[in-house]
């Protein structure tokens, strides 16, 4: 039976560790959803809301005398914020715990992200919707994390 691939392994490891986001001492907000893929806005029920995905590879880099291969690619995680009052806010705290909680499983080199990755750093600064959903009472940002993993052949 062939096996899942790296990047869906991350993919699928990335929805564990948003799933289990706990408002408290370490994050601001607990999820209300998480998924892979993406889903239209009146279609969620639950906020703060993450869907996740697997942006276009970066291109592979091999290594032909060790015969390992790496691939770089993004891990994008897209967040939906719902509130009356200071939707800014409700974005950052957001991000802030999308962040946080993908740093801290990388950290794992046992079982988290970093026992799949080689690196993961975000990539560049989140895309956010700049308000123009706060009249309907949402936010957006869009957060890029560029992974590296090795041996995908």
């Amino acid at each position: 039976m062939p096996e899942l691939s790296k990047r869906y392994l991350i993919l699928g490891r990335a929805k564990e560790v948003l799933s289990s986001i706990t408002a408290g001492n370490d994050y601001f907000l607990t999820p209300g959803h998480v998924e892979i893929g993406l889903r239209p806005i009146d279609e969620i029920k639950a906020f703060p809301a993450y869907f996740l995905s697997i942006g276009a590879s970066k291109g592979e880099i091999s290594h032909y005398a060790s015969g390992l291969t790496w691939e770089v690619f993004d891990l994008v995680v897209d967040g939906v914020v719902k509130g009356s009052a200071d939707l800014p806010a409700l974005v950052e705290k957001a991000l802030a715990d999308v962040r946080l909680a993908i740093r801290k499983d990388f950290d794992n080199n046992v079982s988290g992200l970093g026992a799949l990755a080689l690196e993961l750093k975000t990539s560049g600064g989140p895309e956010t919707d700049e308000g123009s959903l706060a009249s309907l009472g949402f936010g957006f940002f869009e957060q890029r994390f560029e992974v590296t993993i090795e041996n995908i052949e």
